[in-house]
């Protein structure tokens, strides 16, 4: 419960204080769940490291959960060692771990080894194709267009978020006509094409997607809605409606995401970096002055 709602200390407060916990794979998952839903990926590593320290068996959903938080390019040499465990240990489905596996690596920024990873497996589902389908649009494309089963709203839905990334207009309307055909009333959808419009410079498309969703009545605030209800602790959500409501001078707007945030308990994490020097990784987290070399960097950086 802790977890869900991003309170952290408190979760491991618990944990500390019951001395049956620490001999429970379960305890540790459901901290390691935590970490992955706010991406801590420090946090997460050491729970790893003490659970091997302390010989607390190592399942499936801890592999899960481990590989879940390395989000970052200095996290794949860790997040690739935990395969190798995997390997070696057989500690769970090859399949769900694979796949975990091609979404790290993407978020690593590692493509080609996403790739080869997809290609090792024996069976290819819609659930790896989602993932690849993130990474080279082209390719991307391709790989949808000749699956052997019917592509679904997941699947178009992927890719459309991959052309965000690499402001491809062309790919994103394609993918937007066939995901809308399917979800017709995800206002996501047509929010994520109208920010596509946005980079590129493309008043008309703008225009043309507020045209449609005042026609099909849908607003931005449906599509909070609908994330929202997949995760309901993610304060960047909240954030990112807030912000919408400041651009459209919506002081209500902004007011009531904040009492909703504060009801929740919920808060934006700050920003943190993860810096790897000589081997070691460094966490800089907005704001922290506790690194024994904090004058120095904020020197280097004015």
């Amino acid at each position: 419960m802790y977890c869900k709602r991003g309170l952290a200390g408190s979760a491991c407060d618990v944990f500390e204080q019951n001395p049956q916990s620490k001999g429970l794979t379960v305890c540790y998952n459901a901290l390691l769940a935590g970490n992955a839903l706010y991406s801590r990926w420090y946090d997460g590593m050491c729970l790893f490291r003490e659970m091997c320290r302390e010989g607390i068996a190592v399942n499936e959903i801890t592999m899960l959960g481990l590989i879940a938080i390395c989000t970052l390019p200095v996290h794949l040499r860790f997040g690739m060692s935990l395969h190798v465990y995997n390997v070696k240990c057989g500690v769970g489905n090859d399949e769900l771990v694979a796949n975990c596996l091609i979404t790290m690596c993407f978020k690593c920024g590692a493509i080609e080894l996403s790739r080869k990873v997809f290609d090792e497996m024996p069976e290819k589902g819609l659930m790896e194709c989602d993932d690849l389908g993130a990474g080279r649009l082209e390719e991307a494309r391709d790989l949808i267009t000749s699956m052997p089963m019917k592509p679904d709203g997941v699947v178009w839905g992927t890719l459309l978020g991959a052309c965000k990334i690499h402001v491809n207009v062309e790919l994103a309307e394609l993918a937007f006509e066939q995901v809308v055909k399917l979800e017709p009333a995800n206002a996501g959808y047509y929010v994520l094409l109208s920010n596509i419009y946005t980079d590129a410079d493309n008043s008309e498309g703008v225009a043309r997607i507020s045209m449609m969703m005042r026609l099909r009545k849908l607003r931005k605030e449906l599509a909070f809605e609908q994330v929202v209800k997949l995760e309901p602790a993610n304060a960047g959500y909240y954030v990112l409606l807030s912000n919408i409501y400041t651009d459209a001078d919506n002081s209500e707007g902004v007011a009531r995401i904040s009492m909703m945030m504060r009801l929740r308990k919920l808060r934006k994490e700050p920003g943190c970096s993860y810096v790897e020097c000589k081997n070691r990784i460094h966490l800089i987290m907005a704001g922290d002055k506790t690194c024994p070399q904090a004058n120095e960097i904020y020197k280097m950086l004015e």
